[in-house]
Parts: structure tokens; sequence; C-alpha cells
């Protein structure tokens, strides 16, 4: 069985990414996939200090006492993490980029040489598969599409993980819980 967390890193419940997240975890658990959606906007989510105490003062735990540490306990056990985000001058909210700083406890502060790249050590034997839900702007392109895409692809690589997918609101959710059903 499969473990999905969505993470919904809209700022608000008002706009067509949200009725799309809600219909995708809904059909995931019409097909018997187990499904978490995460909505920040509902959490309180401290921006990263940088201080690194997660690396060196409390490995793998933030000092900062918010929501995040729960966020990542569910991240870490699922198969699947999708970041469902609104993009806004080209780019994922600020919401989601803010949570995404704060998953640097995932992984730990020494460097490996891997592919050719400096990465960190994992910290966990096992990371999800990252996926995007994208809602594009109204000038939104393809090229646009593909830098968002390279971005979390360096993200699903600094996690030890890749890129399963990319979709936008305009697909159809059945489309995105099928692909899902086959990874």
């Amino acid at each position: 069985m499969k473990n999905v967390v969505i993470i919904n890193g809209s700022p608000s419940d008002k706009n067509g990414l949200n009725k799309k997240a809600n219909q995708l975890h809904a059909e995931l658990i019409n097909n018997a996939i187990t499904s978490t959606q995460i909505k920040l906007r509902e959490l309180r989510i401290d921006h990263c200090t940088g201080c690194w105490s997660c690396w060196n003062k409390t490995p793998g735990e933030c000092i900062l006492q918010d929501d995040v540490a729960n966020c990542l306990r569910q991240i870490i056990h699922a198969d699947l993490l999708i970041f469902a985000a609104p993009l806004f001058m080209g780019y994922p909210s600020a919401l989601t980029k803010r949570f995404m700083d704060r998953m640097i406890p995932l992984v730990h502060p020494y460097i490996e040489w891997d592919r050719g790249e400096c990465h960190h050590w994992a910290r966990y034997e096992k990371y999800p598969r990252l996926a995007l839900l994208l809602e594009k702007e109204n000038d939104t392109d393809k090229v646009d599409i593909n830098i968002v895409r390279d971005l979390f692809s360096r993200a699903a690589r600094n996690l030890k993980s890749d890129l399963a997918f990319t979709y936008t609101i305009d697909d159809d959710m059945k489309e995105v819980c099928n692909e899902i059903n086959h990874l």
C-alpha cells in the first residue's frame, strides 16, 4: 500500500489548487491509497534561521517550536510527497519555499560525492519520491514549468530521491491517481 503526503502550499483556500488538491486526496483514498493533505496555511511555520542546530545541537530536529516537526515525521514515512503549489512570478509560493527550507533536518551535514556533485549524507534509510501539482499563472508556459520542475528535481536529489511527475491543476486528478498507482 502506498502512503502519499500532499503538501498544499497555497496561501489561500479560495483558488483552483485547493479544489484539485482536495479532489486528488479524495481520489487517492477512494483507490485505497493512504493519503494525508497538509495545508501549510493552517500551520505555524517559522522561517529557518540558518542556525544549523538541526545538525549540531539537536541532530535531525529543528530547535524552532512550531508545526514543522510533525510534518517531517509524516514525510519521512511517506512513499510519495506531492508538492501542490500555486505559481507566483514563475515560482512556487513563498509558503512552499519556507516549508522546503525547514526540511534540512532530514539530511546529515556531512558531504559526499554523488553523481559528480557534492551532496549531504542521508539521515534515513528511505526517502519519499517527490511529485508536483502546480497551479499555473495566466502567462505560464512550458519553459516556466521546466524551471520549476528543475528546482524540485534538485530538491529531490538532495533528499536522495527523484521527481516522479509534474502535473498542473488543468490535468484530470484521476489520471494523477492512476500514475501514482503505477509508481
